[in-house]
C-alpha cells in the first residue's frame, strides 16, 4: 500500500511478529504483534524533462523542465531547478511548474542531462550529439 506523509510517499507494509503478542480487548485473547513497516518509495513531486534526444554540433536543443506530480499530473507551482549537462550547472526558475533552456554542444558525444530540485525526484535525458 502507497501512503503520503508531507511530501513523501512510503511504501507500508504489515508484518506479524514471531515473537511478540498483544492482548485484544474484544476477543479476550492473545494475538501477534503487526509492525508497520515505511519504506521510501518516491517524492511526492518530480521532474521531467522533455525535447528531442539528439541533435547536431554546435545547434541549440530547446529543452523543457515540467514539475509532475508522482504519478505524472502536471504542477503549476514556481520551483528553483539546477539543470547539470556537460558538468556544468545552470539555475532554472519553473513559472507555473515549467522551464525551458537550450543545450549545445561543441563535440559529438551522448551526454546525461539530469533536472534536480529539494524534495523532488529528479528527472534524467540522454542527449545524443552528432
Amino acid at each position: 500500500m502507497l501512503e503520503q506523509i508531507g511530501d513523501v510517499i512510503y511504501q507500508t507494509e504489515e508484518i506479524e511478529s514471531e515473537s511478540r503478542v498483544v492482548f485484544d480487548e474484544e476477543t479476550g485473547e492473545f494475538k501477534p504483534f503487526i509492525h508497520k513497516v515505511r519504506t521510501h518509495h518516491c517524492f511526492a513531486q518530480k521532474l521531467a524533462i522533455e525535447g528531442n534526444n539528439s541533435v547536431a554540433v554546435d545547434t541549440p536543443l530547446p529543452l523543457t523542465v515540467r514539475l509532475l506530480d508522482w504519478q505524472g499530473s502536471p504542477l503549476n507551482d514556481p520551483l528553483e531547478v539546477w539543470v547539470t549537462a556537460r558538468g556544468v550547472t545552470i539555475t532554472l526558475e519553473l513559472v507555473e511548474g515549467v522551464g525551458e533552456f537550450d543545450f549545445a554542444s561543441p563535440v559529438a558525444d551522448v551526454f546525461e542531462i539530469q533536472a534536480q530540485a529539494a524534495r523532488c525526484d529528479e528527472g534524467v535525458m540522454e542527449v545524443t550529439v552528432w
